[in-house]
């Protein structure tokens, strides 16, 4: 799942669920072929790389609204987390960095913004 609004994923927050797992909300494009991938066979891996952090959440998507308020480029997904793999762990590795980037546009900034608001609400 990548970046951008009307593309892929926008970033969202974990949640902790009543049970051991942890939760997060995604926005995912409709037209993704990854959206139909994930109806058919809901495992998905989500990577998270950055400063001092490395790990591969493995996990269930579901979709959990078909319509946003904010836009009709994009659903909302929850990925249940099953299992969580530290590539860090051994500690023969750090990450010094993580990606950095920006949006190139303003409205795409602000998009994003309305967008992962909504999906806090849900």
């Amino acid at each position: 799942m990548g970046a951008g609004h009307a593309g892929g994923a926008v970033r969202g927050r974990p949640a902790p669920d009543s049970g051991d797992h942890a939760r997060a909300t995604r926005a995912l494009g409709r037209r993704r072929e990854t959206l139909e991938r994930l109806r058919v066979d809901p495992r998905v891996a989500l990577v998270v790389i950055g400063k001092g952090v490395a790990f591969t959440a493995h996990s269930r998507a579901m979709v959990i609204a078909e319509e946003l308020e904010a836009t009709d480029t994009v659903v909302a997904v929850e990925l249940t987390v099953e299992r969580v793999q530290d590539h860090l762990a051994d500690e023969r590795t750090e990450m010094l960095d993580g990606a950095r980037w920006r949006w190139c546009n303003e409205h795409d900034g602000e998009m994003e913004d309305r967008i992962v608001a909504e999906l806090e609400g849900l």
